[in-house]
């Protein structure tokens, strides 16, 4: 499946003419990923906050027009083997890579065991320099997904 890049606001993929759909939300989703770190790390001026709400909004209502998107039936579509879900996986709520609010976690299997890395940046603070219990918490329960891999449905 490919979206066509053309039809998104200028600027946002000036390089690629085509790209798989899953891809393009990977991309987009890291790129609001970092603008929410900075969001919640810097104090910008009025301006800067007036044209990001503008822009947000107008955004907004360009992907509310778009169809639903049905992260169960992608994620019963994986590949036959698989030990992750379909596409839709990568939607889950806090490690998906392709939701632009998650952590940045990636999970592997080594002998057996269920390894993870996670990079918890400043929107995930809950003291000042210290990562939010829940956060924590919730990453940690993503983790424990992966350990129960082989059941369907996904997350059930």
């Amino acid at each position: 499946m490919h979206a066509l890049v053309e039809t998104c606001p200028p600027g946002w993929f000036p390089t690629l003419t085509w790209m798989r759909t899953e891809e393009a939300r990977e991309r987009s989703a890291a790129s609001l990923r970092a603008l929410n770190h900075a969001f919640a790390a810097h104090d910008p001026a009025d301006d800067a906050l007036a044209s990001l709400a503008e822009t947000a909004k107008e955004l907004t209502l360009l992907i509310d027009e778009a169809p639903t998107r049905d992260r169960l039936a992608l994620m019963r579509s994986r590949p036959e083997g698989s030990i992750l879900g379909g596409s839709g996986f990568e939607d889950r709520a806090v490690g998906g890579w392709s939701n632009p609010t998650g952590v940045e976690l990636e999970v592997r299997f080594d002998n057996g065991e269920v390894i993870a890395d996670v990079m918890l940046r400043r929107a995930f603070e809950g003291a000042p320099g210290r990562a939010h219990g829940g956060i924590v918490a919730a990453a940690f329960d993503d983790v424990t997904g992966f350990a129960d891999r082989g059941r369907r449905p996904p997350g059930l």
